[in-house]
């Protein structure tokens, strides 16, 4: 995603892909971000998951632009991996 797109993504959606969902983490990326959030957890097969359910992610300014984006965690960066109806990245005709 260029910096353009990111701009983009910001403005006509408000990161609706930053909102309501959550992220499964490697353990790197949970244990260097779980300090940083309470909404990183460590599931009982001790694999770390952002979840922000009913809210926004916690790294998502008011401007709607991600805090880390240098340093996002992986699942963020592939998105989106499937066209989404939201997402201003895929192209129309493939919306599902």
């Amino acid at each position: 995603m260029t910096s353009e797109t990111k701009d983009i993504c910001a403005a006509q959606c408000q990161a609706q892909c930053c909102q309501n969902k959550f992220v499964m983490l490697t353990q790197e990326e949970g244990e260097r971000l779980s300090p940083l959030s309470p909404k990183i957890v460590k599931g009982t097969n001790q694999e770390y998951m952002m979840m922000f359910l009913r809210s926004q992610c916690d790294f998502l300014s008011e401007e709607y632009t991600c805090t880390i984006y240098a340093s996002r965690p992986a699942g963020c960066a592939a998105f989106p991996y499937k066209p989404m109806a939201y997402c201003l990245l895929w192209p129309e005709k493939e919306l599902v």
